[in-house]
């Protein structure tokens, strides 16, 4: 008699394997369809309760939130028109501002005017801005240097006590600094030649941007400096003051007609190499 085969495995053994899994995935598939049949239900039973929740409101008590709504628009109506009433005044307390900012320069300016003629100094004040200019040369830097001779010294001796007196003198006036600048331009020339202002010659703005720094700021050391001495209102000036220089980028035109002895264009040479002390006040904008 052979021996049996134990790989071979009895067909009536395979037949109840394949049952197995039948049934298997017969009763997975009966789970399944049961959770979605019961996800169904549950969200059609929670539609079906937020219809019977709308049902069920009172009908007193939704004209009573259409009433507050109402109430509420009208209240933003009226603080939309508050705010626009605000915005008008304020706009009116702007402008009354800066009049008075206005009359403030112009005071200080005329205290300035009134002092360098006091003190016999050639200085130009603009009466609108209370802008202090003078000309380089009354300071005769030698060209292409930053350093002050004695007679720019004496020249600024006379000149800064009467411009720090006019800004400090008066409580009011000192309250309302804020920022004094030395500002220091030079002539659009480069090589003994004119440059023009808006060209891109980076070399030649540069050189006379360093030049008009550098200026400035000997004039500022100087005048805080022990060389000077003391005067009034010194240590106030020495807060609220910086030095900058612009180059020839804000050279001054020439008039019509005239023509400047150096080649300039049609700008004025001279008076393009300058030096401006200006004032900001507080909450000027």
């Amino acid at each position: 008699m052979a021996d049996r085969d134990p790989r071979k495995v009895p067909s009536h053994e395979g037949s109840n394997l394949w049952t197995s899994y039948s049934d298997l995935f017969l009763g997975l598939s009966v789970i399944f369809l049961a959770l979605f049949f019961f996800s169904t239900l549950r969200a059609g039973v929670e539609q079906l309760r937020k219809k019977q929740v709308l049902a069920q409101v009172d009908p007193e008590q939704l004209s009573h939130v259409r009433r507050k709504l109402a109430e509420t628009e009208q209240a933003l109506g009226q603080a939309r028109a508050e705010l626009n009433r605000l915005a008008a005044k304020n706009q009116a307390h702007g402008r009354t501002v800066a009049s008075l900012d206005g009359e403030l320069r112009q005071v200080i300016a005329t205290n300035l005017v009134q002092g360098l003629e006091d003190t016999g100094v050639t200085a130009s004040v603009n009466p609108t801005s209370g802008t202090l200019t003078f000309s380089m040369d009354a300071l005769q830097f030698p060209n292409g240097s930053a350093q002050l001779s004695e007679a720019a010294k004496r020249y600024l001796r006379n000149l800064i006590p009467t411009y720090a007196k006019s800004l400090f003198g008066d409580s009011i006036r000192a309250g309302r600094i804020a920022e004094i600048r030395i500002t220091g331009h030079a002539s659009p020339r480069f090589g003994l030649s004119y440059v023009d202002p808006k060209a891109a010659n980076q070399t030649a703005k540069d050189y006379n941007l360093d030049l008009s720094r550098r200026r400035s700021q000997a004039i500022a050391d100087f005048l805080f400096g022990k060389e000077i001495g003391t005067y009034p209102h010194k240590a106030e000036m020495r807060i609220y003051t910086r030095s900058e220089g612009l180059g020839h980028n804000r050279p001054v035109r020439a008039p019509a007609g005239v023509v400047s002895p150096e080649p300039c264009g049609p700008y004025d040479c001279a008076k393009s190499r300058r030096v401006e002390i200006s004032f900001q006040l507080k909450d000027e904008k």
